[in-house]
């Protein structure tokens, strides 16, 4: 049976409902038929309505009087002060229950999480704590579906604290002040893409969608641009195949295709690498004719992989002037004036 441990004091029935809903919570916590999330609803009803002030007692009471002149605690530090020592837990973990369902309504909507109960049961404070965090740093292509897998049991908490150690060093602390959730995510583009490429690069590190089969990654990195610079993508990756032969790979990373900025250059990058891809966050619409013929399409899924969605046509570049200056020294470990 799936209990629910509510507190009925907002409904205004008496001081008695309070005291007993105290007490209910305690034993179902303890009968392990009542988890985090109940014990953030209980919190959340608390702070849904304030007791009348004839409620109030003169001393400062505990959760534990139960007797028929205790009080309901007024301050919500009271709260979960008298709620750890009644539940055997931290105060630390109650305000993390309560922050938790804040946090939950914001990924997953407020029309979806309407209860403390809507949340699966398999999502953990701490997962969700993870996804808010990555929300400070990633764009929204990114959260929305690692959020989506998280709420769908897709997504394990050990790769949600991978994919925020990865991306922590973007957000900015200030102080000791914690970000407040109506800034989520508001970055700037030029972070955004940042991380994404940076995301992408780990990816493609990890495995290579590669269109002549089983090949091997010589090299991989990211490639700085500069203003009259020839196309230079947002990522070089080497491979040989089992013969040994060299190929050259242009990446282009987009966060999303909502304008043709970057993508009119593909055609003129396919002078300067045997292959050419975008790759695009998982389930980013492509339509037709967006992308160049013979462009491979990539997608970044919340895994952590890359995957093709189509491949690209090898055309032997016709010009190895920018691969000798940009990619061989930064795979080699040399700056530019080494050349």
């Amino acid at each position: 049976m799936n209990a629910k441990a509510t507190s009925d004091r907002g409904k205004g029935d008496s001081k008695a409902a309070w005291q007993r809903n105290v007490e209910s919570l305690v034993r179902l916590w303890k009968e392990k038929q009542a988890d985090w999330r109940d014990v953030a609803q209980f919190i959340e009803d608390w702070e849904g309505g304030r007791p009348p002030k004839e409620w109030r007692a003169k001393k400062s009471p505990t959760a534990l009087d139960v007797g028929p002149d205790a009080a309901i605690p007024v301050g919500l530090n009271r709260v979960i002060d008298d709620l750890s020592k009644a539940l055997g837990l931290q105060k630390s973990n109650l305000w993390r229950f309560r922050k938790a369902l804040v946090a939950a309504r914001k990924l997953w909507g407020a029309s979806v999480i309407r209860s403390a109960r809507d949340i699966p049961e398999h999502v953990s404070p701490e997962s969700i704590e993870l996804v808010e965090k990555i929300a400070r740093a990633a764009p929204s292509e990114l959260v929305e579906p690692i959020s989506k897998s998280l709420f769908e049991n897709r997504i394990t908490r050990s790769r949600l604290r991978s994919i925020w150690q990865q991306i922590r060093h973007v957000v900015k602390v200030e102080g000791r002040k914690a970000p407040t959730y109506s800034s989520l995510p508001q970055l700037d583009e030029l972070r955004r893409q940042k991380l994404f490429e940076e995301l992408c690069l780990e990816a493609i590190q990890k495995g290579f969608p590669q269109p002549d089969g089983e090949g091997r990654i010589l090299a991989s990195m990211l490639l700085q641009h500069q203003a009259g610079e020839h196309p230079v993508p947002d990522i070089a990756v080497i491979t040989a195949d089992d013969e040994g032969e060299v190929r050259y790979h242009g990446i282009e990373v987009k966060t999303e295709l909502g304008s043709r900025g970057g993508l009119g250059r593909l055609r003129e990058m396919s002078r300067y690498f045997d292959y050419v891809w975008v790759v695009v966050p998982e389930g980013t619409p492509v339509p037709d004719g967006r992308i160049p013929d013979g462009v491979g399409i990539l997608e970044y899924r919340v895994d952590g992989s890359v995957v093709a969605r189509r491949m690209a046509y090898f055309k032997p570049a016709t010009c190895l002037e920018l691969v000798a200056r940009k990619v061989v020294p930064v795979a080699l470990g040399w700056s530019e004036n080494d050349c």
